[in-house]
């Protein structure tokens, strides 16, 4: 079978989930992105005589054509595209990116699967943006995709049909996210994650604040890069305690597998951004259970899912500081407790969360979908 996988943006260090779903499906895959379809470093588009007579049969058309110029020329591109590969099924990942494909998958009969992942189903902007785009989708989709109960039920809320909105959360590879025993490890706390409003970084800092004045021997150290990095580190800077903190930028996951091995506990305050921007479910929530570390987070969006209150970890409000402060508190003096609770994330995980899990259940959408021509 052949697959074709649509994304906005080439893969970046913190979509690794894209690439494991592309090649961990039992079939053959080509991957193209962008609105006006790239492979690699070239353009999809070919201008023969064809793809030219379409471009301006449909931009006469249209109302307004010379507003629509470029919207038709990726139209074209990306049948092109589907006629050359001939994919049994067309995935568009993220729900915006799905909505470039619904017509040409519907001129080729093609069934299309619409994939969402985060803020493509939570930013004020995009959903105002896509609101007309995506009640199409919700129509011609064969099949739409969330990570998590809290999206697919924000879904539906949209207008997406019950019966083909389907819950397929991550999962990893927890032969390679393993290994920690934070009842052996000292009080450090790991947080990993872009430097973005809805991580909450902020907020973990804050709340590892007021953890050094009760224990302050524990470290934090924060994995990741964003437009927010500057502002934590003058945050800490500011509050006197940045010599407590380590700010590691971006790592590889094999650098961050080596920095779960040797935690306590991992920290994530996530919360819903001012624009509305909301997690799916964080991939690094489930690498750091996989991994056997107890994780203390916020009940947001498919955190919850993954982690168990008092069995697999500890969840509070989103804000609420003192309460995580108090959570890591609780950790970083019972390292018997953390190693518990670890042991339980690792068994959880192992259950619920591998990347074999995660992959037979999309390679069953897909499957069922395959020559539907919805």
């Amino acid at each position: 079978m052949r697959i074709l996988i649509v994304q906005p943006t080439r893969t970046g260090i913190t979509e690794t989930f894209l690439d494991k779903m592309t090649t961990g499906l039992h079939a053959e895959t080509l991957t193209v992105w962008g609105v006006m379809p790239r492979m690699e470093d070239r353009m999809t588009l070919r201008p023969t005589a064809s793809n030219a007579l379409k471009f301006v049969h449909r931009v006469l058309s249209q109302r307004n054509a010379a507003d629509q110029w470029f919207r038709v020329a990726c139209d074209v591109a990306f049948e092109q595209v589907i006629r050359d590969y001939r994919p049994a099924v067309v995935i568009g990942q993220y729900g915006h990116a799905a909505t470039w494909l619904i017509d040409a998958c519907t001129r080729t009969s093609v069934p299309l699967i619409a994939h969402f992942h985060g803020l493509d189903a939570s930013k004020h902007a995009i959903l105002a943006e896509y609101e007309s785009a995506y009640q199409r989708l919700f129509g011609a989709a064969a099949a739409i995709i969330a990570v998590s109960r809290t999206m697919r039920d924000s879904l539906v809320t949209l207008g997406a049909p019950i019966d083909r909105t389907h819950r397929i959360p991550y999962g990893v590879d927890c032969s390679f996210f393993s290994g920690a025993d934070p009842s052996k490890a000292p009080p450090i706390f790991l947080a990993v994650g872009r430097m973005v409003e809805k991580k909450g970084h902020y907020l973990t800092l804050l709340a590892f604040q007021k953890l050094l004045a009760s224990h302050p021997v524990a470290k934090l150290r924060m994995v990741g890069d964003g437009p927010l990095l500057g502002l934590c580190k003058d945050l800490a800077t500011n509050l006197g305690f940045a010599s407590s903190v380590d700010f590691l930028g971006p790592r590889t996951p094999d650098e961050i597998r080596l920095e779960m091995r040797n935690a306590r506990a991992f920290v994530q305050h996530s919360i819903t951004a001012s624009d509305g921007d909301a997690e799916g479910t964080p991939v690094a929530v489930i690498e750091a259970a996989a991994s056997g570390l107890p994780v203390i987070a916020t009940r947001h969006a498919g955190i919850p899912e993954v982690v168990v209150h008092e069995s697999t970890g500890l969840l509070v409000k989103e804000r609420d500081v003192d309460a995580m402060a108090s959570c890591m508190l609780r950790l970083a003096e019972n390292a018997a407790e953390a190693g518990c609770f670890g042991a339980q994330a690792r068994e959880d995980a192992l259950e619920n969360f591998t990347q074999e899990i995660w992959l037979q259940n999309l390679w069953s959408v897909v499957a069922s979908v395959a020559g539907t021509g919805r």
